[in-house]
């Protein structure tokens, strides 16, 4: 009994642990609203991550998130499109991905999360950009 509470104890680390080196990147601190907005997917780790499912919006496979007044970070709805199925879209180490997102959002902090499957030890995990400003309309962003 004990060799299995230690193996199941063992199994759940395991699969809580996200891949190393997994990073989400801007190319601004700041936007206007309605500006594009780059977004950069890189895996310099030594694990291949993927992210499979359904694109129903033009952020897939990122999404996402504003700050709100009480601290914390709420899912950012994006317009939805025809759904395309995806098997998996695979990053290998070294590789990265970049993906331009324009939507009109409000003046605001928000982040983009890349929610992702570690193809060698079957884990999962989260990549999160740093913060970044939204502005109203007419305000110049931060270079």
């Amino acid at each position: 009994m004990v060799f299995l509470l230690s193996a199941w104890v063992f199994l759940a680390t395991v699969v809580a642990q996200a891949a190393d080196g997994v990073s989400v990147s801007t190319d601004s601190a700041s936007y206007a609203s309605g500006d594009p907005i780059q977004l950069t997917i890189s895996n310099a780790g030594p694990d291949r991550v993927s992210r499979g499912g359904l694109a129903c919006d033009d952020a897939w496979p990122l999404a996402l998130e504003q700050l709100t007044d009480d601290g914390t970070w709420q899912p950012v709805t994006v317009p939805r499109h025809q759904c395309i199925g995806i098997t998996a879209a695979l990053l290998s180490p070294g590789q990265s991905q970049s993906r331009t997102i324009t939507l009109l959002l409000y003046p605001g902090t928000y982040r983009a999360s890349y929610p992702f499957d570690d193809a060698d030890t079957a884990t999962h995990g989260v990549a999160y950009s740093d913060p970044f400003e939204v502005l109203a309309q007419g305000v110049p962003p931060a270079k």
